[in-house]
C-alpha cells in the first residue's frame, strides 16, 4: 500500500515536459504503428496511474495482468499485445522497466530496451 502511494505521488509530480515526452513517443509511428501499454500490474492500478497523468487517452491498447494466464518472465502479456495491434512480435520494441519483462520481451521475439535505470526502486 505504501508502495502504492508513494508510485501516485510521483506520477503527479510528473511535469508538463514529461508528459509532452510520453505522449510524443506514445503518437502512432509513420508507418501506423501504435504505443499499447503492456503491464504486469493490475487492471485497475494501471488505468489509475494513466488517468493521474492524463495520459491514458494516448494508449488505445491497455493489456494487463488480467489479459495474461501468467505473468513476466512468460511471453503472453507481450504476445497478447502485439496481436491486438495486429503486428508480428519482430516489429516489436519494448521499453521495458523489470528483470522479469526482459526475458519475457525476449522470449516473445520483441526488440528490447531496458529502461531500469529509471526505477525509483532500483537508483542508489
Amino acid at each position: 500500500m505504501v508502495r502504492a502511494l508513494q508510485r501516485r505521488a510521483w506520477l503527479r509530480r510528473l511535469g508538463e515536459e514529461e508528459k509532452r515526452l510520453i505522449a510524443e513517443r506514445a503518437a502512432p509511428a509513420p508507418d501506423g504503428g501504435q504505443a499499447p501499454i503492456a503491464s504486469g500490474g493490475a487492471r485497475r492500478a494501471v488505468h489509475a496511474s494513466l488517468d493521474t497523468t492524463a495520459l491514458r487517452p494516448l494508449f488505445e491498447v491497455i493489456v494487463t495482468s488480467e489479459d495474461a494466464a501468467r505473468g513476466k518472465p512468460d511471453p503472453g502479456l507481450f504476445l497478447y499485445a502485439a496481436t491486438r495491434l495486429g503486428v508480428t512480435p519482430a516489429r516489436c520494441l519494448v521499453y521495458e522497466d523489470s528483470p522479469e519483462g526482459i526475458p519475457a520481451a525476449q522470449a516473445a521475439g520483441m526488440h528490447v530496451v531496458d529502461v531500469q535505470c529509471f526505477r525509483e526502486d532500483q537508483r542508489p
